[in-house]
């Protein structure tokens, strides 16, 4: 799995974002507004956010800090389920 943050610097939840990815085996991409991303072309790309982080999964969309969060839960207790 491939973990892309877009990230802005001074951000708690950017970090936070980080080290739940780290914490959990993937050494994601970050990816700086201003610097690694102009700012048109994040509001471009993510029409509809208005925070940073913004997550990528494998190249797809998946939200912000909450969305993560709830992405790694679900992958901890499929991990964790005896079928």
């Amino acid at each position: 799995m491939r973990i892309t943050i877009y990230s802005n610097d001074n951000c708690p939840n950017c970090d936070i974002a980080k080290q739940l990815a780290t914490q959990h085996g993937y050494s994601p991409q970050v990816v700086k507004l201003g610097v690694d991303i102009t700012r048109d072309t994040f509001f471009k790309r993510f029409n509809h956010a208005k925070t940073v982080p913004q997550v990528e999964i494998d190249g797809h969309h998946i939200g912000g800090l909450p969305a993560l969060q709830s992405h790694m839960a679900d992958c901890s207790i499929n991990l964790n389920t005896d079928f």
